[in-house]
């Protein structure tokens, strides 16, 4: 009966030890208008500020032709550099 009790207080101790300083803790909000607070993870491997957090999201075609009708330069220059050099050839 004495081992179960010394189990549980160092099972408890265990549980509330306090997370490392690098851990990510923030608040995410849902469209459907839920609040969860917590310890972020993206993976089992990525939960703090010095992993790398990989993600992506498609932009809409539609964004960048907005983006390009606000800015000629961007566009002027993304025409540009869409080409490469080969064998002192520019191939676009």
């Amino acid at each position: 009966m004495k081992l179960i009790a010394v189990l549980v207080l160092a099972l408890a101790k265990g549980l509330q030890e306090t997370p490392p300083d690098d851990r990510l803790y923030g608040r995410v909000y849902t469209t459907g208008g839920n609040v969860y607070e917590g310890y972020l993870r993206w993976s089992p491997n990525e939960g703090s500020w010095s992993d790398l957090l990989n993600g992506n999201k498609e932009i809409p075609r539609r964004h960048l032709l907005e983006a390009e009708d606000l800015d000629e330069e961007h566009f002027r220059e993304r025409w540009r550099s869409r080409g490469i050099r080969f064998l002192g050839i520019r191939i676009t």
